[in-house]
């Protein structure tokens, strides 16, 4: 560790302290600042010379959040300061292992895109570039019921209008940010409104391919972008303005920086989670169930890990990473949340409406039964068998495979308690879409691999490429 990391870090400290000092003043001042102090100054920034929209009941309501909100950034930005030598050996060590992560990733990128057999980059720009020419071809499309209005009431407001007004502002708030830069910069156009969320949905294709090559093998990986760039739903929200898209990607790149996590406890690798959750919850609010998911699968993994499961570094940097990603995301969602409050940030017509009558069995029949509708669209019959028998397999030969199952369903289990009467959409698990993608491909994998133990000339009659799939696959390898 040179100089130059230790003089970044120390700056990169010295900022971040500086900014939460900053923050929590402000609150402070605008959470003690009188009612007629305030008018007068938002009197005078009105351009017509009256803010009659700044009442005394909304200065009530939201003086006492602002004063809250300076209250907790407060106490961090004290913590900073007192334990200063901890926080600043952290932000140095940051820096280092920022550099180790850029190195590594480079390396994972050329092994996995630029290596040899030949046939693999190939096939990956080929997949990609398919997946591309597919959703291009919807890119101009009309705009649906939800994006229409959306559009209407929030995008082409000022962004401090379109985040904190409506319901859409907390179902999906990164769809109106995004959306309201691409109305700016290229006008009132369906493909403009479209744009932002068709290059995140393409992009999940090559993403998927990465965590499927270092989870198991470029085969995997291969099959898993396959499903991402034909699957109807990906398809269908990589050119429809809600947020599936962004949190679908933001999800697999969770789900890629888990196993280098817990190889390398990387803390570079830390802060990028953390900004993946934070995208993936300010994506869509369903995204809490991929969050849950993600926790569990970094949780599953470590214990599975003989070098992690009594990591005490490693498990601390676990419970930093649940407080920090839970606090950047209420700071993302602050704009809604001072302005309306917690109450609806939480609640909403299909949240927390208290104790369902229907029964677990009943909604869970219904949710399968959803998903297998939405997800088999457009999916021949012999396709859905093969998904089938390859899911089947990766269950029964790779264990990485059961604790994403797991892992997926565990995720969603907090769907039972928050719900009330509502009957919650098969679109919500749309982010699993490229995961089971390279779980299959696992289980094709394993399939073949056991047949060709059994019988190797059934084996070449089977498999078109030998050397297509005939790389070993070995867990985390990312070297």
């Amino acid at each position: 560790m040179n100089a130059l990391q230790s003089a970044f870090g120390t700056t990169l400290y010295t900022i971040c302290t500086a900014l939460l000092i900053i923050l929590a003043i402000i609150c402070l001042g605008f959470g003690a600042v009188p009612f007629g102090s305030l008018r007068v100054l938002f009197d005078a920034m009105a351009p017509d010379g009256n803010a009659a929209g700044y009442s005394q009941a909304f200065h009530n309501q939201i003086s006492s959040r602002l004063f809250s909100s300076g209250i907790v950034l407060s106490l961090i930005g004290l913590l900073f300061l007192v334990f200063r030598k901890i926080f600043c050996h952290f932000f140095i060590e940051l820096i280092y292992d920022a550099k180790n992560f850029t190195n590594d990733f480079n390396r994972s990128f050329r092994r996995y895109f630029l290596a040899p057999p030949l046939i693999y980059p190939v096939a990956i720009l080929g997949i990609t570039v398919f997946g591309f020419v597919l959703r291009f071809h919807f890119l101009d499309g009309s705009l649906n019921h939800d994006e229409s209005a959306d559009c209407q009431s929030m995008w082409i407001l000022p962004l401090h209008k379109g985040l904190t007004y409506g319901p859409a502002a907390w179902q999906h708030p990164i769809t109106i940010l995004l959306g309201h830069i691409s109305y700016v910069l290229f006008g009132d156009f369906n493909w403009a409104i479209h744009l932002p969320h068709f290059i995140l949905g393409f992009l999940t294709i090559p993403l998927t391919y990465w965590f499927g090559c270092v989870l198991g093998s470029r085969l995997a990986g291969l099959v898993g972008a396959g499903y991402s760039a034909v699957a109807w739903p990906l398809v269908a929200y990589s050119v429809n303005g809600r947020g599936y898209a962004a949190g679908t990607l933001a999800f697999v790149a969770m789900l890629g920086l888990v196993l280098y996590i817990v190889k390398y406890n990387n803390r570079f690798a830390w802060v990028m989670l953390c900004f993946c959750a934070v995208v993936a919850l300010f994506s869509v609010q369903s995204m809490i169930f991929a969050y849950g998911s993600t926790i569990v699968w970094l949780s599953g993994l470590a214990c599975f890990s003989k070098g992690r499961r009594f990591d005490r570094n490693f498990w601390n940097n676990f419970i930093l990473f649940c407080l920090a990603s839970f606090f950047m995301t209420l700071l993302a969602y602050s704009p809604f949340w001072i302005m309306n409050g917690f109450e609806m940030l939480i609640g909403g017509k299909k949240v927390l409406e208290g104790a369902s009558s229907l029964s677990i069995g009943n909604l869970s029949g219904y949710i399968i039964a959803a998903i297998y509708q939405l997800w088999s669209r457009d999916t021949l019959l012999i396709l859905q068998i093969v998904t089938a028998l390859g899911f089947i397999a990766a269950l029964i030969g790779s264990w990485q495979a059961r604790i994403f199952v797991i892992a997926a369903i565990a995720g969603t289990l907090p769907l039972f308690i928050l719900i009330g009467e509502f009957r919650p959409p098969a679109r919500l698990w749309n982010y699993l879409i490229p995961g089971m993608g390279v779980v299959v491909g696992l289980g094709l994998e394993y399939s073949t691999s056991f047949l060709r133990k059994k019988n190797k000339g059934l084996t070449s009659c089977l498999v078109v490429c030998p050397d297509f799939i005939g790389d070993n696959w070995i867990p985390y390898s990312d070297n």
